[in-house]
């Protein structure tokens, strides 16, 4: 499982939650720690299955692709957020989808290719299939939540996502990555409660704040998106 942290008030203690959850189901835990220094990690994050990496550039949420050059081929890569709680059979049940679909998530957005698209990613009329409510059904999305997501990498090896720009939009460059490398992403079907956010109204605040800002670039890529559909 691959994560990326930033500094900010209870995200050590989040992104333990969010590890613990999962670290008896995979191998390895690979963290990219931005702006810290190796002095600032915490006791825990030196356990025998995780893998930091400190005092590289600030990749901001990009940091969870820093290990897809690194990675054996073949592996089922996971990427996770630190203020996401998995349950116990998510790695599981990840690996089951994965046998069928090269990249699979449980939170998706269908892009919305009307005039309401070019306005803004937040609220241009795109779907979402959101990880917090139970979604019978799965289907082909066209930008994936890279919280919750996981692709095989000896059917798709994005190795220099990381080096992407804009930076903090993870989802938006995946799915662009996704459609220009013609790789479908499947939306698995999950229940409410399944997947748990640690801190709610930490969430919500970052939806609010990002919908308030320029989309002017989400837009962009939306539209790149949209056009090699």
């Amino acid at each position: 499982m691959n994560f990326a942290t930033y500094p900010g008030e209870g995200r050590i203690e989040t992104l333990h939650d969010a590890v613990k959850s999962v670290i008896n189901q995979v191998d390895i835990v690979r963290i990219y720690w931005n702006r810290y220094s190796i002095y600032q990690l915490p006791d825990w994050a030196h356990h025998r299955k995780i893998s930091n990496m400190v005092g590289g550039a600030d990749l901001t949420d990009n940091g969870k692709f820093r290990f897809v050059e690194d990675c054996y081929y073949g592996e089922l890569y996971l990427t996770g957020d630190d203020d996401i709680i998995y349950p116990p059979n998510y790695a599981a049940m990840t690996r089951e989808w994965l046998m069928r679909y090269p990249v699979v998530c449980y939170h998706g957005r269908i892009l919305n290719d009307t005039e309401l698209a070019g306005e803004s990613y937040y609220k241009g009329g795109h779907y979402v299939y959101s990880f917090v409510n139970t979604f019978l059904d799965g289907r082909m999305v066209d930008v994936p939540g890279t919280g919750v997501m996981g692709f095989r990498t000896d059917k798709f090896r994005p190795v220099k996502l990381w080096r992407r720009e804009p930076k903090k939009m993870a989802d938006l460059i995946m799915g662009l990555q996704c459609a220009e490398d013609r790789v479908k992403i499947w939306c698995a079907p999950h229940a409410q409660g399944w997947i748990r956010p640690n801190d709610y109204r930490h969430r919500q605040s970052i939806a609010i704040e990002a919908q308030n800002l320029d989309q002017s670039k989400h837009c962009e890529i939306v539209k790149r998106i949209l056009l090699l559909k």
